[in-house]
């Protein structure tokens, strides 16, 4: 007997999600269509410094940063983008 299984929407870890993961970044949902916009519009840009291996995040919203986070290199190492 063949079955054919499907995984639904919520089972399923999207590409962006398991980034922010590997970055021990909390995903916060929206449900509003205005705050969803705003989510949209976050631009993350890494700084890399390879002489003490740690990467700085930064997180920015209509040209102003809004969050800074340090990572390791090594933990960026698995994240595509």
């Amino acid at each position: 007997m063949w079955r054919e299984h499907k995984k639904l929407t919520d089972q399923i870890t999207p590409q962006w999600k398991q980034v922010l993961q590997d970055l021990r970044v909390k995903v916060t949902y929206t449900l509003s269509p205005q705050a969803k916009g705003k989510v949209e519009k976050v631009d993350i840009r890494i700084v890399p410094d390879e002489k003490n291996g740690i990467s700085v995040l930064r997180f920015w919203y209509n040209r102003k940063i809004i969050d800074v986070k340090r990572v390791k290199n090594t933990d960026l190492e698995g994240a595509r983008f």
